[in-house]
């Protein structure tokens, strides 16, 4: 099982990292040759991780924010069993 925090900080790396990249390729010198320009291929790669961490964003988010909802609601109702079974005596 893998750390959903680090997970977050990775997606968001990896947004930012392919962000810089994909400003960057817009400087690739074009040679001159038929076909696509040079800064075609880079830019496809770079959309695609994008697309990539941006599910891992999201996916990642939303299974930390029910792992803490799920962990916080079972210790608020265990601490209420327990002050239900003491108040009781």
């Amino acid at each position: 099982m893998t750390n959903n925090k680090s997970d977050l900080i990775i997606a968001i790396f990896l947004l930012c990292f392919s962000g810089i990249m994909i400003n960057d390729a817009s400087n690739i010198r074009d040679l001159g040759f038929e076909g696509m320009k040079a800064d075609a291929w880079p830019r496809v790669v770079l959309w695609m991780l994008v697309v990539m961490s941006s599910v891992m964003l999201g996916k990642s988010y939303f299974q930390y924010k029910t792992v803490s909802v799920k962990s916080y609601k079972r210790i608020f109702f265990k601490e209420r069993k327990v002050m239900q079974i003491t108040t009781r005596f």
